[in-house]
């Protein structure tokens, strides 16, 4: 696995999706805040979160912990217990399949854009390969609302977009989704056979 680059006052939030049957996703977040701690930084996840940000994700899923790394080269993970996050659809799972939550920065290219693959989504809420408009509009104010609420935190934060390769991060000042359902694509590692 490649190293975790240093990137000043940014912490990878992994959130630890649990479920009852063997499908356990992640996802990653990146908070920026100066003057702030992996337990700081869980409050005001805890303070900022939104009842309908997971609507679209099985309601066999939830967590209740994030794994926090302080992205400083030398802080080890630090497992942060959370208000518990649970997902809001019902009927059976579509393996592989999720709702994709778009995240864009002022900076141009890959470097600034993000991607968060929401799910397993269910088959109650598909058709045709597409989620409905109303719901994945809600998500998307959901997730702005959250973002708005992590700045107004005391010491303040940011979700951003982190590049690996660039070893930075830049604010996210948008989000948006398609309906059509999606699955993750791994970018190719520049470099390598």
């Amino acid at each position: 696995m490649t190293p975790l680059p240093v990137i000043t006052d940014v912490y990878r939030v992994v959130l630890d999706w649990e479920s009852g049957d063997a499908c356990t996703p992640k996802n990653i977040l990146h908070i920026r805040s100066t003057g702030n701690s992996e337990a700081g930084i869980g409050a005001a996840l805890d303070a900022s979160w939104q009842s309908g940000m997971w609507d679209e994700v099985s309601s066999d899923m939830a967590f209740s912990q994030v794994t926090i790394t302080k992205l400083d080269g030398t802080s080890a993970a630090v497992i942060v217990n959370v208000d518990t996050q649970g997902g809001g659809a019902g009927g059976q799972i579509i393996p592989e399949q999720a709702m994709v939550l778009s995240l864009r920065t002022l900076q141009r290219g890959p470097r600034g854009r993000g991607r968060l693959f929401l799910g397993p989504v269910t088959e109650d809420n598909v058709n045709q390969g597409k989620l409905s408009v109303t719901p994945v509009n809600n998500i998307v104010v959901d997730w702005g609302t959250f973002n708005d609420q992590l700045h107004a935190q005391s010491p303040s934060c940011a979700l951003v977009v982190a590049s690996y390769v660039h070893s930075d991060a830049h604010d996210v000042t948008s989000i948006s989704s398609s309906i059509d359902v999606g699955m993750q694509r791994r970018r190719l590692l520049r470099g390598r056979s």
